[in-house]
């Protein structure tokens, strides 16, 4: 089962990594079910608030038992408050 490396959420505008917070993974262990990954968003600056819905993609890296990484792209929406 691969495991995952990391993960992050890019802006499709403006090309900003974890522009507008941050996504702390707690990771299961290896070999357990991925549907189990919990994603915690930690808020980066308070002045990076989007005032309207920001198209972006959450990347997902994962690593295979050979070490070979890929890269799993997941189109999402950042609402505005």
């Amino acid at each position: 089962m691969p495991d995952i490396t990391s993960v992050h959420l890019v802006s499709d505008v403006s090309k900003v990594v974890d522009e507008y917070f941050k996504l702390d993974q707690t990771l299961p262990i290896s070999g357990t079910n991925y549907s189990d990954l919990i994603l915690n968003p930690t808020q980066t600056s308070i002045e990076t608030n989007p005032t309207a819905n920001v198209a972006s993609h959450l990347y997902i890296v994962v690593q295979d038992c050979y070490g070979i990484s890929y890269t799993v792209s997941l189109p999402m929406i950042v609402q505005h408050e």
